[in-house]
């Protein structure tokens, strides 16, 4: 495998040192052939917005060769915990969180402090670092999202 930072730097096939990791690329959406460079970019419908976005992805040993029936068979299983919390402050100031998993429950800590379980939106203005997770009956624990807010500044003041 090839370090994707080499792959920038190099004109020929020759030139690339190979390496003895793995390297995975995740995209969780590709944007519209056609960059306006040499006609009409993507129309407006299929353009990619930036946005938070959670999807999730789990990786399965293979323990011997499969048909392509078996493998879409294997795949099909659901993640063993709580898909992660979705952080994210509205334009007043108020924090919100979400997750995908039914029923889940969401915890969360400010700077640090003791996980307190989130019910509402919270209103955040001071700069911060919020962590939370997300627990389920039936799942375990989700992966833990950090975010670092800045000061909340009212555009209208």
């Amino acid at each position: 495998m090839t370090d994707p930072e080499q792959l920038q730097k190099r004109i020929h096939d020759y030139e690339i040192m190979q390496r003895k990791e793995t390297i995975l690329c995740l995209d969780a959406a590709n944007r519209p052939l056609g960059n306006a460079s040499c006609g009409p970019g993507p129309m407006q419908k299929y353009e990619l917005r930036s946005e938070p976005l959670i999807f999730s992805f789990m990786m399965l040993p293979l323990e011997r060769s499969y048909t392509q029936d078996e493998l879409t068979e294997k795949a099909r299983v659901q993640m063993p915990v709580s898909m992660p919390v979705l952080v994210d402050r509205d334009n007043k100031g108020f924090l919100r969180m979400t997750t995908n998993t039914p029923s889940a429950i969401i915890y969360y800590s400010v700077d640090g402090s003791e996980f307190k379980l989130y019910t509402e939106p919270i209103k955040l203005l001071a700069a911060c670092k919020v962590t939370a997770y997300a627990v389920s009956e039936k799942l375990g624990k989700s992966m833990k999202t950090t975010v670092e807010l800045s000061e909340y500044v009212d555009p209208v003041e």
